[in-house]
């Protein structure tokens, strides 16, 4: 990073660091308007710099970052794809590849991924491979992005057996939270990085917990000072697990509470159902689980299941979606270890929950189908219960 970059003073600046590479560190920058600061963050020694990004973001935000770069680049370009999980491809990636190689871009090439976690996913991944790996940027554009998926150099895409089964541990350069960006996300995909927020607070920030309740309202009218103290505080949260664990061999794991039902619940939906919908209900679903397995206080899931309803997040799963779909998502998912399908989840809230020295756990198979039965949507049982 060049010592340009460090001077910068943001609305709120944060540091990634990796404890196990102490000389990789990167600038998490958070405010309204910084997208202005994007030239400083690129590394001095560069010869051009391409923004990746989909086809629904970039009208909304595409020129104005083309149009800050041109003012110092001497090349620059953008490509685009199709949005949505269902681009987030091997092939998708493979068309950016072959664009990369005949326009003759070289390792000194710097990309910028401009859009949502897909986005930042799937370039992430590209420059962790292209040439054997070139440096780019995260600009994320929406709040799930900013607070989770821009955040720690896990990079990849989907294959037609699950989400992110393929990918790279890759980190970026930096990382450009301008929450102006929030003001054309829907209401929709503001709930997905409203649930990963509730993720961070349960498992190393409990007072957060208490914010959200209190600033929902604030958060969904897209309060500058609520957002920005929100987004902060979950960035900080996943920054501090990332740099205990860069390799999500450890604690890091503890991140997917809510991910191995919502992983399972996205799939299931051929991802109809989003990602944030998804994790919110994972996480009631997986609390619950845990409270039937004996492994967390009923006070700590009523806490959770209640700021997630206070954010107006799903907690119950949608009445089109079978039992025994979910239950066949359930096996692929990536945690799993020896044929055990594993959860992780806070023992406390504000505290991860460990299992001999191990972050993740396996659930009683009864225990986790009671749980889906009692949060089935109202009127309904998951197919195959009565």
């Amino acid at each position: 990073m060049s010592d340009q970059s460090r001077q910068i003073s943001p609305a709120v600046q944060l540091e990634a660091r990796l404890s196990a590479r102490p000389e990789t560190r990167y600038p998490v920058v958070i405010g309204a308007g910084v997208l202005t600061r994007l030239p400083d963050l690129l590394p001095a020694d560069r010869y051009g710099v391409v923004v990746i990004s989909e086809q629904r973001v970039w009208p909304l935000w595409g020129e104005a970052v083309m149009e800050i770069l041109r003012q110092g680049e001497r090349r620059v370009d953008h490509y685009l794809f199709a949005p949505g999980e269902i681009h987030k491809t091997r092939e998708t990636k493979a068309t950016l590849e072959d664009r990369l190689v005949a326009d003759a871009w070289g390792r000194d090439v710097v990309l910028v991924a401009l859009g949502g976690g897909v986005v930042t996913d799937l370039v992430g991944y590209l420059a962790a491979t292209y040439l054997r790996g070139v440096r780019y940027l995260s600009v994320p554009t929406t709040l799930l992005a900013m607070v989770d998926a821009a955040l720690g150099g896990k990079t990849g895409v989907n294959t037609a057996a699950g989400k992110n089964l393929v990918g790279a541990f890759h980190q970026p350069e930096a990382v450009l939270a301008d929450l102006d960006t929030l003001s054309t996300l829907p209401d929709v995909e503001l709930d997905h990085g409203l649930a990963e927020t509730v993720k961070h607070a349960a498992l190393s920030d409990e007072a957060l917990l208490d914010r959200l309740v209190t600033d929902a309202t604030a958060l969904r009218a897209r309060d500058a000072e609520a957002l920005s103290d929100t987004v902060a505080r979950s960035m900080a949260v996943k920054l501090q697990l990332v740099a205990a664990d860069e390799q999500d061999h450890g604690l890091r794991q503890a991140l997917n509470f809510g991910h191995t039902v919502g992983h399972a619940l996205e799939r299931a939906s051929e991802y109809r159902v989003g990602h944030g919908h998804a994790v919110a209900v994972g996480m009631c679903v997986e609390s619950d689980a845990a409270v039937r397995a004996g492994l967390m206080a009923p006070t700590v899931r009523d806490r959770i299941v209640g700021v997630i309803e206070a954010l107006g997040l799903p907690a119950r799963l949608p009445a089109d979606i079978s039992h025994a779909a979910l239950t066949a998502a359930l096996v692929l998912d990536k945690k799993n270890r020896g044929g055990e399908v594993r959860y992780a989840f806070p023992g406390a809230l504000g505290q991860v929950a460990t299992f001999g020295g191990q972050y993740t756990t396996a659930l009683p198979d009864d225990a986790v189908g009671a749980a889906l039965l009692a949060h089935a949507a109202e009127g309904h049982a998951p197919e195959g219960h009565t």
